[in-house]
């Protein structure tokens, strides 16, 4: 994904967008960080843009994570084309699909899938505030829309409950 926008198209990004303030994912190179006003994680993206004063947000480099960030504030989220690779693989025939094979399963999805995945999640959660969902869950199986090496940790932390990947590599 940082692969996905440089700073000189940052910089002309801008000069299309005067005055608006750029936040910019942690996946990114340090070019980009230095191009941006200020950076974010999945799990701090949205209290990050509620709390820049402006009204337009440029948001780089993840559309995913800027549209569902989009839904959670009431300010324009211009943002970069840009997408992780993996969690935009996840479409919503993939989660339909392992709710048939686990009706019981708790799903959740990481911010940077597509907003047809985030619409079927109970929980829509970065990958550490997934450590904390599964902690408060009685669930005993959960899907995972978000890297298959997830799995290994948490099934290290909560070797009692099972963990399934929405979409196999």
């Amino acid at each position: 994904m940082a692969a996905m926008i440089n700073s000189e198209d940052l910089r002309e990004f801008k000069k299309k967008n005067p005055g608006v303030p750029v936040v910019s994912y942690v996946n990114t190179t340090a070019d980009v960080k230095a191009e941006s006003d200020i950076c974010c994680t999945s799990s701090n993206a949205v209290k990050i843009v509620k709390s820049i004063k402006e009204n337009s947000i440029i948001f780089t480099p993840d559309k995913n994570l800027a549209g569902y960030i989009s839904t959670k504030v009431d300010k324009k989220i211009i943002s970069w084309p840009g997408f992780c690779p993996i969690h935009d693989s996840i479409n919503a025939k993939d989660v339909i699909k392992a709710r048939e094979l686990h009706p019981a399963a708790v799903f959740m999805a990481h911010p940077e899938c597509r907003a047809e995945v985030l619409e079927l999640a109970d929980y829509v959660v970065s990958t550490g505030q997934m450590f904390d969902v599964v902690s408060k869950e009685n669930a005993k199986l959960f899907l995972i829309g978000t890297e298959e090496g997830l799995i290994y940790p948490l099934k290290q932390r909560f070797p009692d409950r099972e963990f399934v990947p929405v979409k196999t590599a």
